[in-house]
């Protein structure tokens, strides 16, 4: 996907949004955003039509590093997400008013979730699951799952960011299996859960649905 950000004409419906207002909303943006979308967009930015912008960076990097007696290659790192939050903001407060409006497109047409979405593809399921929280044991129904997570339909109050454990039990398997996750989202149905690992015997219990 190659996104051309030497346009300098772009057709907008709405008022043009000043430069500020356009650098506040992309940072509100990639605070929300998953690791994977992160790593996601820094893709983008490396290999399309702001990878000049990039690589300016990476040889400025690279300038200082060798000023300061070091030999290692960040680039070569894998990024943590604090590294790749840092980076996101920096290239942002360098990118033209241009840059910035074709940025806000690509997250707000919402091409990152439906990436990251294609990874891991959802099922559609109703089937009665239990679940460990803060409040103890309760009850709810799976709405659909994936490896990368599910939604469970409940009424109980939740949290981002809370921890819950999930009994995974159906006829396909011999005993019930577990699984960890994190709420990333909450609504007024019910809860998103990404899990936080999969291992092979927790893939077969979702896959097995």
């Amino acid at each position: 996907m190659n996104y051309d950000a030497s346009c300098s004409t772009m057709d907008s419906p709405e008022m043009p949004l000043q430069d500020p207002t356009m650098t506040h909303q992309l940072f509100q943006l990639i605070t929300e955003m998953s690791a994977d979308e992160k790593r996601i967009f820094l893709k983008i930015l490396k290999g399309g039509a702001f990878g000049g912008l990039l690589r300016k960076r990476r040889n400025q990097t690279r300038v200082n590093s060798d000023v300061s007696g070091s030999t290692m290659d960040s680039s070569d790192m894998p990024l943590q997400d604090p590294t790749m939050t840092h980076q996101l903001f920096q290239l942002i407060t360098e990118m033209s008013a241009d840059e910035k409006r074709i940025s806000l497109k690509i997250l707000k047409w919402g091409s990152l979730k439906s990436r990251c979405r294609r990874q891991h593809l959802r099922k559609p399921v109703h089937m009665r699951v239990r679940y460990a929280s803060k409040d103890g044991i309760s009850s709810g129904v799976i709405r659909d799952i994936s490896l990368g997570g599910m939604f469970i339909l409940s009424r109980k109050d939740f949290s981002l960011g809370q921890g819950i454990q999930v009994a995974i039990s159906h006829a396909n398997l011999g005993s019930v299996v577990w699984m960890a996750g994190d709420v990333i989202r909450v609504t007024p149905e019910g809860i998103g859960l990404r899990f936080r690992s999969i291992n092979q015997i927790q893939k077969t219990a979702v896959l097995t649905i």
